[in-house]
């Protein structure tokens, strides 16, 4: 999904605030560019390298898969003198998966509708992200970088996609990359458990 919005930094105390919130909004993670510039990127739909077992020298693929069932966070929606008013909003489709928490956006301020529209769009867009954690060692390749879509093969010819979320490249040596993420099973067990200590 798509949807078009305007920020106001305005009730945000940090520059490094309004980058963090911005990219929770757009759904994006920022970096430092080869060029020293601050770039925002986006997660890769399509898988842009095939790992074969003949390039790779150790690999270590999780036994559960992650995705997102829900989104929730909160909206300023009203101010006085002395503090500001958070509403919360969410979108599930309450299937077993994890909840991606936005915590408090400042930067974004409409009306009911707007909020969960917001919501709505960026959940369409969680949806879509279903990977296999791994850590791998390969042979390098430097045209990797965060965020890509990459395929693991093991030697059965089974393939596994997941994110690279960290990596380390060693000119002429090896290249260590790795998709983390929590087991969605465990996850939704804590937060039972939580709840009924709540109780």
């Amino acid at each position: 999904g798509s949807l078009i919005i305007e920020f106001d930094a305005s009730k945000a105390s940090t520059y490094r605030e309004v980058l963090s919130q911005i990219c929770k909004l757009t759904f994006s993670f920022g970096k430092i560019g080869r060029g020293g510039a601050f770039i925002l990127c986006k997660f890769s739909e399509k898988s842009v390298k095939r790992i074969t077992p003949q390039i790779k020298k150790s690999s270590i693929v999780s036994d559960f898969t992650v995705s997102y069932s829900k989104i929730v966070g909160s909206f300023l929606v009203g101010e006085s003198d002395t503090e500001i008013y958070y509403k919360e909003y969410s979108s599930s489709d309450d299937g077993p998966g994890l909840t991606y928490n936005l915590g408090d956006i400042s930067i974004f301020r409409g009306d009911d509708a707007a909020n969960q529209a917001v919501f709505d769009v960026l959940f369409e867009n969680l949806k879509r992200i279903n990977y296999t954690p791994c850590d791998i060692s390969f042979i390098g390749d430097p045209a990797l970088e965060l965020g890509d879509k990459v395929t693991n093969v093991d030697m059965n010819g089974v393939e596994t996609d997941f994110y690279i979320t960290s990596y380390r490249w060693v000119y002429r040596g090896d290249h260590h990359i790795k998709g983390t993420g929590s087991d969605p099973v465990l996850a939704n067990a804590k937060d039972k458990a939580a709840k009924l200590e709540e109780k």
